[in-house]
């Protein structure tokens, strides 16, 4: 953020630390996304289903301690503490697991 009465002098100026973070972060992300189907090609001889099961059943634990350190739970809390909200949910991890069984069996299937 620029401070008033004062002009960024260029581009690297212009990004803040969370900015930064931000690319990086995305960069790491666009970074293993092209490694993924290097991954899931080495495990074709595994059902797809498997593969998405264990991607889930390993996530949680992750998205768990990523919410510990972040200090979040409040917030998880009263996410599902509605009935609609609940649903809302559900149903991204419903599309998010379909989405995700497509794009294994299509790697390993060429």
């Amino acid at each position: 953020m620029e401070t008033p009465g004062k002009a960024a002098s260029g581009p690297a100026d212009a990004l803040d630390g969370s900015n930064r973070d931000g690319i990086v972060a995305g960069l790491v992300a666009y970074t293993l996304w092209g490694f993924l189907p290097v991954y899931f090609k080495a495990v074709d001889s595994v059902l797809a289903s498997e593969v998405l099961v264990h991607r889930i059943v390993w996530a949680v634990p992750f998205g768990a301690l990523i919410l510990a350190t972040r200090r979040q739970w409040p917030e998880v809390s009263k996410a599902v503490s509605t009935a609609r909200t609940m649903l809302w949910l559900a149903a991204a991890a419903a599309f998010i697991a379909i989405n995700w069984l497509i794009y294994i069996v299509a790697v390993q299937h060429d």
